[in-house]
Parts: C-alpha cells; structure tokens; sequence
C-alpha cells in the first residue's frame, strides 16, 4: 500500500489478526452467555476478560487504522475502479461488525443476543472476504 507510513501494513495485519484470534477465544462465553450452549474448549477460568480486553483494545486500534484505510486506500481504488467488489464487500462486513459490536455493549437483552449471532457470523467471514480482497489486488498487479 502506498501512501502509508512504513510499519501501517503490519499494525493492520496485527490488528486484525488480534481481533481474531480473541474473537475466537471469546466463543465458547458468547454461547454460554447468550444461548446456554457448551462448545467442547473453553478458555480457563479468569481468561476471558483478558481476551475481551484484548478484542476491545485490537477493535479500537484496527477502527482507527480502518479510518485511515478510508482516507487514501478505499477512496484512491474506488475513483480508479479497482477492486470493487471484494473492497466493497470487506468494507461492510466490516462495518457489520463495528455495529454488531456496539449492539453487544449498548443494546438491550434481544437485540443484544441478536447482534451477538450476526457478529459471530459475520467475524467468521470477514477474513475470508479480506484476503480474496488482498488476493484479487496482488493477480491483478
């Protein structure tokens, strides 16, 4: 990517990646909590609220870094008519995310457990749909 400071690419993959490796940890309390459902591993006792500390702390810093991907990135392919599609299709998943998220935190019971299942979903998605985006860039380079 160009137009970023050196070090840009490898926070967003760090971010990202954070977000989903904690994403993931944070699955068997999301059915627990919300649908009473035990998956087979779980985190050991205590664990859990580092890796929401860690999922909060990695959204925080990967919106920040999404933001930045808006102000030159998405709006530089868009005008040039690249990749429209698998960007597009990131960009609202990821925005799917973002207000999954806030609907986990600030939403009541329902919608809540709602938001909950969509943003399960959709975590699992999203890297998918990242990197067909990055591999569509790099054969078309």
């Amino acid at each position: 990517m160009t137009g970023y400071p050196r070090r840009f690419e490898g926070a967003l993959w760090l971010a990202g990646a954070a977000l989903v490796l904690s994403g993931m940890a944070l699955l068997p309390g999301a059915f627990e909590l919300r649908w009473d459902r035990e998956l087979p591993w779980r985190l050991p006792p205590g664990a859990g609220s580092g890796a929401a500390t860690i999922h909060g702390v990695a959204a925080s810093l990967f919106a920040v870094l999404l933001g930045t991907l808006w102000v030159v990135h998405m709006r530089s392919g868009w005008r040039r008519r690249r990749h429209r599609a698998s960007g597009l299709g990131s960009a609202l998943l990821l925005g799917a995310l973002v207000a999954t998220g806030w609907g986990l935190y600030y939403a009541g019971e329902r919608v809540g457990t709602w938001a909950s299942a969509v943003h399960i979903v959709v975590g699992l998605v999203v890297p998918l749909a990242v990197l067909i985006h990055v591999l569509v860039g790099k054969r078309r380079r």
